[in-house]
């Protein structure tokens, strides 16, 4: 059976997550679920789009992902399905999953048809898109209407995101800048501080910051020893970018 992943903006605390599993596996209870994050920006399918995206080489291949940042829930936003190179992803359509599969070499687009109204306004995470999770991977076929790519959220947005669009449990800011190695001479600018590239943290003294390559080929800034996010005071959504060097 195919594993279903979930990537959500609904932290770890209250009942959510827990949900999410029930309505999988009451649909499917031999399904294996594997939780892959649950502290995606919320209400930022934008930021959330571009870490989804660098995750998704670590995702196993023929995976469902059930992917929930949804702050339009309830309105007339679509709920759809993206195919492509053995994954399938299940969410809202809002750009979520535009960045994602800009890295996949073939794509399908479904909006998900329903057979009755979601038992409710706010929470479709749970009523629609893992029951449909659980629908694929237990071999039945949701109702499904294609959908032309370009009439989808996200499609116009850039390939690179140069903005924090993650600080993580070390006070690291990840960006949705690609790595590319020719940036390594570059100086990184944000809040008026520069930061010079090194490979590693052990490459820097403690206290020092500076910008690598993440463990997910993003742009991050870090202060050895310390939080990048204390020391200048990140949030999602802060501006980053590199000065105009070679």
């Amino acid at each position: 059976m195919r594993p279903i992943v979930l990537a959500t903006d609904y932290g770890i605390s209250g009942a959510y997550v827990g949900q999410l599993k029930s309505a999988i596996y009451t649909h499917a209870p031999e399904a294996r679920v594997i939780d892959l994050i649950h502290d995606l920006p919320a209400f930022n399918p934008s930021a959330s789009a571009y870490l989804l995206a660098s995750l998704l080489e670590y995702i196993p291949r023929e995976s469902v992902i059930v992917g929930v940042v949804d702050p339009g829930v309830g309105s007339d936003r679509r709920p759809i399905v993206l195919e492509g190179d053995g994954y399938t992803f299940t969410g809202p359509d809002n750009g979520l999953f535009s960045i994602v599969s800009r890295k996949l070499s073939e794509t399908r687009w479904y909006e998900i048809v329903l057979s009755a109204e979601p038992a409710s306004n706010t929470f479709h995470g749970r009523d629609i898109f893992a029951p449909t999770a659980a629908q694929i991977v237990s071999g039945a076929t949701p109702r499904l209407e294609p959908v032309p790519a370009d009439t989808l959220a996200g499609m116009h947005w850039p390939d690179d995101l140069h903005e924090v669009v993650y600080i993580d449990h070390f006070g690291n800011g990840l960006t949705g800048i690609r790595y590319r190695p020719s940036d390594k001479n570059r100086v990184l600018k944000i809040h008026g501080e520069e930061f010079q590239y090194a490979p590693a943290f052990h490459c820097v003294a403690p206290g020092e910051g500076f910008w690598y390559d993440n463990s997910s080929q993003l742009v991050e800034v870090a202060v050895r020893d310390g939080s990048a996010a204390a020391r200048l005071d990140l949030k999602v959504g802060d501006l980053v970018d590199f000065d105009n060097g070679p």
